[in-house]
């Protein structure tokens, strides 16, 4: 993975497709991608983690272990980033900006970020999808969503190990 960095641009294009991986069943009310899927849990969480499309292959990574136990990876949820920054307030009174910054890591160099800012202030604390414009943001990012299942991204060949029970990071 490191030859990766030196071909991953620095900036996230707004062309780029981005992917939040997705799980279930916390991630689903009804059958649908639940805003929750872009919520920021951890205490000090300062954007919503996803991965860039065009830098690597969902059947060659080690998919990032659930939150929530008894979750299974179920896909992704592709976005288009420029179509993330366009997101703005409901409200006219909030200034409400969203950026996709790459935020490489040694395992992941394709990783990047959606970051939040209302009024100026990052929104960056666990908890934060209480607050009607964040929970506003997460609803939006579900309508810009398209949702590919773990059988559209690994089908399965016959005699194979369904590719959900792949093992998480620690």
């Amino acid at each position: 993975m490191e030859e990766a960095k030196e071909i991953i641009p620095a900036s996230v294009d707004d062309a780029e497709l981005i992917d939040r991986i997705i799980y279930e069943p916390s991630f689903f009310c009804e059958g649908r991608l639940a805003p929750s899927a872009f919520a920021l849990t951890a205490k000090g969480e300062t954007y919503i983690s996803v991965f860039r499309n065009s830098y690597y292959s969902f059947n060659d990574i080690r998919l990032p272990r659930p939150r929530t136990p008894g979750d299974k990876v179920a896909g992704i949820a592709q976005l288009v980033a420029g179509k993330v920054r366009a997101i703005t307030s409901p409200i006219p009174v909030n200034s409400l900006s969203l950026t996709v910054e790459a935020k490489a890591t040694k395992a992941f160099p394709f990783h990047a970020g959606i970051f939040t800012t209302v009024d100026g202030a990052a929104i960056n604390v666990g908890k934060a999808h209480t607050t009607p414009l964040f929970m506003y943001v997460q609803k939006e990012l579900v309508n810009r969503s398209k949702v590919l299942t773990m059988a559209e991204l690994l089908p399965m060949e016959e005699g194979k190990e369904d590719a959900r029970s792949k093992p998480g990071m620690t």
